[in-house]
C-alpha cells in the first residue's frame, strides 16, 4: 500500500533534509533516521574502509574494490545463453513469459508515479545492459547510464545504437554512458529530474554516500525511486524484508 507523500518542510534546514523530503519516497522517520545518520558522518573516507553497514538485502559486507571487480567480471562469466538474455531483456521467452510481465508491470507502475517532466533528464543507476535506457530513450527522456561494467556498457551502446537506427532516431545526443558507479560519480548540483534505482540499489556497496549524492543531483522538486520487480512466492522473505526498510512512496 503506497504511503501518503510528505509536503517539502516550511523552514529551511540542510539541504539534505529538504532534497529528502522532497524526493516523496520516504516515510518521516525513515527521512530523520537517514539524516542523522548522514550528517554525523564527517571527512573524507575510503570506499574501500568504509563502516560496517548493515546493508539491505543481508547483513554481510562487502569491500568496494571487490565488488566492483565481481560486476566487472560478470559478463564474461555468464554462458551464452545468459548473454543472449542481456541483449534480449526484458523480453522473455519461457512459457508465460513471467520475467517480461514482472519487469514492465513494475516499470509502468513506477514511470507513470514519477510523471517526470517532458524531455527530462534522468540518471539511471545501475542501467546494465540497456534496457530500460532504451526504453527512457524512445519516451523522450535525456539519459545518463551509470554502470561500473565496460562489458555492460558496450551492450548498451549497441542496443541504443540498433535502436536508433531501427526507428530512424539519432540519439546520439540524448544518452551518455559512464563507466562508473554512484558512490564514484561526479555531477552537478540540481542536475537531474529523477535518479532511478531499478533493481540495483542492493549492487550499491556504501549507501549513505550514494544517498549524499542523489540528494544532492536532484533539482528542486525532482524525485528517486528504488524500486525492484514484484515478489514471487519462492523469494517471500527476501521480499518481506526488503519491503519493510524501503517503502516506495507515489507523488
Amino acid at each position: 500500500m503506497l504511503k501518503k507523500f510528505l509536503p517539502i518542510p516550511k523552514k529551511r534546514g540542510l539541504r539534505i533534509r529538504k532534497d529528502l523530503a522532497s524526493s516523496h519516497l520516504f516515510s518521516k522517520t525513515r527521512i530523520n533516521r537517514i539524516f542523522k545518520q548522514i550528517v554525523k558522518k564527517k571527512g573524507e573516507r575510503s570506499l574501500d574502509a568504509m563502516p560496517v553497514i548493515k546493508r539491505f538485502l543481508d547483513q554481510e559486507t562487502v569491500g568496494y574494490t571487490q565488488a566492483v571487480k565481481a560486476a566487472s567480471d560478470y559478463v564474461a562469466n555468464i554462458s551464452n545463453g545468459g548473454r543472449e538474455w542481456l541483449y534480449r531483456k526484458p523480453f522473455d521467452p519461457s512459457p508465460g513469459n513471467l520475467e517480461y510481465f514482472s519487469l514492465m508491470y513494475a516499470l509502468n507502475n513506477l514511470l507513470k508515479a514519477m510523471n517526470i517532466r517532458e524531455e527530462g533528464r534522468v540518471l539511471e543507476a545501475g542501467s546494465g545492459s540497456g534496457w530500460l535506457t532504451e526504453i527512457l530513450l524512445m519516451l523522450g527522456f535525456q539519459v545518463d547510464a551509470l554502470e561500473p561494467a565496460a562489458d555492460m556498457l558496450q551492450i548498451a551502446r549497441n542496443r541504443c545504437q540498433h535502436l536508433g537506427k531501427h526507428y530512424q532516431i539519432d540519439f546520439s545526443e540524448q544518452v551518455y554512458f559512464h563507466q562508473t558507479t554512484i558512490e564514484e560519480s561526479e555531477f552537478a548540483e540540481h542536475s537531474f529530474d529523477a535518479i532511478i534505482f531499478f533493481d540495483s540499489l542492493h549492487h550499491v556497496v556504501d549507501e549513505h554516500t550514494a544517498l549524499e549524492k542523489v540528494f544532492s543531483y536532484l533539482k528542486p522538486g525532482g524525485c528517486s525511486v528504488l524500486s525492484r520487480v514484484p515478489g514471487i512466492p519462492a523469494i517471500r522473505p527476501w521480499n518481506v524484508n526488503l519491503s519493510r526498510k524501503w517503502t516506495p512512496m507515489a507523488r
